[in-house]
């Protein structure tokens, strides 16, 4: 593969089980962002953190979490990909247990399975209600297992 890149970070995320993507998606009064973690089979963890430089609903932010979980993932050439979702109604949305009825989240559903079809496997399930009760869900589910492993963290400013 003559000038062909190799990164090393792409070896520690293949395996035969799924790699178990963290989304969560936030707005506030003038700040909104996303926040996700990758876990390889191998332990290895990615936390990428995104900064919005524009205004979203918290149910936007939290789409924009996902796409930018599911991009990240399919960049990195992951085949198989287990998703743990902060929002019950995105999650339900691509379930389809919810529909979508409003404009903009139709579309962002329109993505969302466009990109799953770039997986072998895709799957999505809500971080549990009671789970997410407290300060933050995401991070202290993730947390539980971050500890002992490599971790490398990203931050990007998302400009829409």
């Amino acid at each position: 593969m003559h000038g062909a890149k190799k990164f090393p970070i792409i070896d520690h995320l293949k395996g035969t089980r799924p790699l178990g993507l963290y989304v969560d998606g936030s707005s506030t009064l003038g700040n909104s962002g996303a926040r996700l973690i990758l876990i390889s089979p191998k332990k290895f963890v990615i936390e990428y953190v995104i900064c919005f430089n524009f205004q979203a609903s918290n149910n936007e932010a939290e789409y924009k979490a996902l796409l930018a979980g599911m991009r990240l993932a399919h960049a990195l050439k992951v085949d198989l990909l287990f998703i743990h979702g902060g929002s019950q109604l995105v999650v339900n949305h691509v379930l389809g247990e919810y529909e979508a009825r409003d404009e903009g989240m139709i579309q962002y559903l329109q993505l969302v399975n466009s990109l799953a079809t770039k997986f072998k496997s895709f799957t999505i399930c809500q971080i549990p209600q009671d789970q997410s009760a407290q300060a933050d869900s995401l991070l202290r589910l993730a947390f539980t297992y971050i500890l002992e492993f490599q971790r490398t963290i990203y931050i990007e400013l998302l400009k829409e």
